[in-house]
């Protein structure tokens, strides 16, 4: 247990110091988006490598197909697209999803495990195409310099010189660092939570998923100190929630798209095969086992088992 708590401290400080030192090390420029979008499509694909090179990808024929599906149609309603999206689930029970530059937009499978329907994964990944959409990160490449590079110093020294000195050295830079970032962060998230609910209604989905989803990933707060990565860098303050449970009052839903039915239709499935995918597989065989007593759902999709072939 307590290497694997070490192995995913040292996960969580490696994604942010590599977030932190990406901006750091371009050059500010003085325009409104500080960053052209040749330059931020080059600093996607080193931003990828350098993903590939941390984590492991689920790498499987169906929840990839259907992760890109939803994708997809979610960026139908997207007018203006700076950047070809891309979709990636990292094999994680990290709480977490962000949007990387230039359209690279990463999920990990812990959090989607925690989605109970297709509306609140939706939802955030609605709102991460919103902060793709505002060009947020290229705006706040000039915000990193206020940050500083003792912030970026502070959590590598924690990486490097492990042991107990490494807790105060990261405790200490994240403090500094993550109060800076949800300062400058507040109007990003405002913009974002107001494109994803348009993104998400214009596909057909139910609105109130992101509220649900970070309601559901509040539930895994544990105190101040052991905070779901997600909540650090998209913060649930009473004011966001009141502005989006305005949003969700005044929406008036649509008929049912065919899409959405699909896509909702085949979600459990896909929750499934991630699961047996992404679990230690002794775990996963007293989750299924659970789920067999169960009552049987009034309808499961017939799969296409040449898929996982």
């Amino acid at each position: 247990m307590r290497i694997k708590a070490s192995f995913h401290s040292k996960t969580i400080i490696f994604a942010c110091a590599l977030s932190l030192l990406f901006w750091a090390l371009y050059p500010v420029m003085p325009q409104a988006f500080a960053l052209s979008i040749e330059d931020e499509r080059k600093m996607g694909q080193e931003f990828l490598a350098k993903i590939r090179g941390q984590f492991v990808f689920v790498d499987d024929p169906f929840t990839n197909q259907f992760f890109n599906d939803l994708g997809n149609y979610l960026i139908k309603s997207i007018k203006t697209k700076h950047f070809p999206f891309h979709f990636y689930i990292i094999k994680s029970d990290t709480l977490n999803a962000f949007a990387a530059p230039a359209g690279h937009i990463f999920f990990y499978s812990g959090l989607i495990d925690k989605m109970d329907t297709i509306d609140m994964l939706a939802g955030v990944m609605a709102h991460e195409m919103g902060h793709t959409s505002g060009r947020h990160l290229a705006q706040r490449i000039e915000q990193s310099k206020k940050i500083g590079l003792a912030t970026i110093a502070g959590i590598l020294a924690g990486v490097l010189i492990g042991g107990e000195a490494a807790g105060a050295l990261v405790t200490g830079s994240m403090a500094a660092g993550m109060q800076a970032q949800l300062h400058y962060s507040r109007n990003d998230e405002r913009q974002a939570d107001q494109l994803g609910f348009k993104y998400s209604t214009s596909a057909g989905f139910d609105p109130s998923g992101l509220i649900k989803a970070l309601n559901k990933i509040e539930q895994e707060r544990l105190g101040e100190t052991n905070v779901p990565p997600y909540l650090l860098t998209h913060p649930t303050g009473p004011e966001r929630m009141a502005r989006l449970d305005a949003m969700v009052s005044n929406f008036v839903p649509g008929p049912p798209k065919k899409e959405v039915v699909r896509l909702r239709a085949l979600f459990p499935s896909f929750k499934t095969v991630l699961k047996a995918i992404c679990l230690d597989p002794n775990y996963a065989e007293k989750i299924f086992n659970a789920e067999l007593k169960k009552p049987p759902m009034p309808f499961c999709p017939i799969l296409d088992w040449e898929l996982f072939v």
